[in-house]
């Protein structure tokens, strides 16, 4: 099969100041070869000269400079200007393993039912070289929904997506600035995609960094939202064994006990609030089914 041949696969490069590491990114990703790609690089409002050195590094590719909209956003502008049949999306600090655009565009080549290949990352600090397996991590294929549930092990970097799938579920939610990548993984499966983990050598190498200025309780409270968006929008149509109210007040209660240990009164009574409102509205909507069953009895 020659590359004319070959689906093209869009790889998508979100950045917000990352002059001191995009040239990394793009050297792994300029690299590759065995199938045909380009790249996208979404400049989101940087201050530090992040275009300038994405141009440097890679170019042919498409930089495009706009104000700042968050990662969700950037990386639909980069797919609502992609040529690809195939996304990839990769974040502008991490590294590329070499042959990881070809692994898993073949397998999605190979099987047009699936919405997503994936494969294994590993994780780093400040010496690629000293990278270990990132965990959780979970090697299957097919209906993932309920393992996604049970617990995130996915993240853009190692997973190439169809684009009919993407924009089916209409790419990636603006709502969230933390766990917008897990709403999205959920959002797929949510609506039957079908993924399979390629197997062999990792396709990434994620860079986790020693001090971060986002609290746990930031995170915690992504998943809880996540998680509620997709009991909203999906819960209706999963089968009963699926139920996710269970899972969000699992959630909801995490991100109380982690904000609390952080000392966040008002983000906790906050929360605590919507729940008596849920709580309000489900007891109204009981009293309202007694009195009708009583009336048609």
């Amino acid at each position: 099969m020659t590359d004319h041949e070959k689906p093209l696969v869009s790889v998508i490069v979100p950045a917000y100041n990352r002059a001191n590491t995009i040239h990394l990114t793009l050297d792994t990703i300029t690299s590759q070869t065995g199938w045909p790609f380009e790249v996208i690089v979404i400049d989101d409002g940087s201050s530090d000269g992040t275009a300038a050195v994405a141009c440097r590094h890679a170019p042919t590719a498409r930089v495009v400079v706009q104000e700042n909209q968050r990662r969700s956003a950037a990386r639909n502008n980069g797919a609502r200007i992609a040529r690809g049949e195939f996304l990839y999306f990769f974040d502008s600090d991490d590294l590329m393993e070499c042959g990881a655009i070809a692994r898993l565009a073949q397998c999605l080549h190979e099987d047009p039912g699936l919405a997503v290949a994936y494969g294994e990352a590993l994780v780093f600090h400040d010496d690629p070289v000293k990278a270990s397996p990132r965990r959780p991590f979970f090697a299957g294929e097919g209906d993932l929904l309920q393992r996604q549930l049970n617990e995130p092990f996915l993240i853009p970097d190692m997973a190439m997506v169809r684009r009919h799938w993407f924009e089916k579920v209409g790419g990636m939610t603006t709502r969230l600035d933390a766990a917008e990548d897990y709403h999205f993984f959920l959002k797929l499966s949510a609506s039957g995609a079908r993924y399979r983990c390629i197997g062999g050598d990792p396709v990434v190498r994620y860079r986790e960094y020693r001090v971060t200025r986002a609290p746990p309780s930031l995170h915690l409270h992504g998943y809880w939202i996540a998680l509620s968006m997709i009991a909203e929008d999906y819960g209706r149509d999963l089968p009963t064994e699926r139920c996710l109210s269970d899972r969000v007040e699992k959630a909801r209660l995490t991100y109380l006990r982690q904000a609390g240990r952080e000392r966040q009164p008002l983000r906790t009574w906050y929360a605590f609030l919507l729940l008596l409102r849920r709580c309000r509205t489900a007891c109204r909507r009981l009293f309202q089914l007694i009195v009708e069953a009583r009336g048609t009895s």
